[in-house]
């Protein structure tokens, strides 16, 4: 006779694995179209839409360790909460970009947004899923980020080519 494992699937779990599918799929669908629209809508440099990707990925990782203190502080679903204020925000500042300039500020405020997020989800999915089943838990989790690598390039693609 086997044990029953406990239940992995829960809503929480399914829910923080969405939540994570979502911020991937955003920051891989504007990995493909950002530096084409710098380049052809703001007449910017090659240079400069390399640094827009760049500038995002640094305000994600420099956020991180804050982003720890303060779930440690203020609990996981508060920042996960506010953080996707912040790259929601962001994601609407993109209609106003109208200069490379501005372009980098949304960008630095969108990897804000973006390193809390994904900090605060990791911390939700490992205390979500079950002890006995972490491993097969956290593959999953990770497994959303991963289907988001496939789907988000495809429909940023999609999108230059089809508007």
């Amino acid at each position: 006779m086997t044990e029953k494992k406990p239940p992995l699937w829960t809503r929480n779990f399914i829910g923080i694995s969405i939540s994570n599918f979502f911020l991937f799929m955003t920051f891989y669908f504007l990995l493909v179209t950002i530096p084409i629209y710098v380049v052809d809508h703001l007449d910017g440099e090659k240079s400069q839409a390399g640094l827009m990707i760049t500038i995002f990925l640094i305000s994600a990782i420099l956020v991180r360790p804050f982003s720890g203190r303060w779930i440690e502080k203020y609990g996981s679903r508060l920042i996960l909460l506010c953080s996707l204020i912040i790259f929601f925000a962001a994601s609407l500042l993109y209609f106003l970009a109208d200069s490379v300039e501005v372009l980098f500020l949304v960008r630095f405020i969108h990897g804000v947004g973006f390193g809390m997020a994904t900090t605060a989800a990791g911390s939700i999915a490992a205390t979500t899923i079950p002890d006995s089943r972490r491993g097969e838990g956290m593959g999953y989790f990770i497994l959303s980020s991963n289907f988001a690598m496939v789907i988000g390039p495809f429909l940023g693609l999609t999108a230059l080519h089809s508007w």
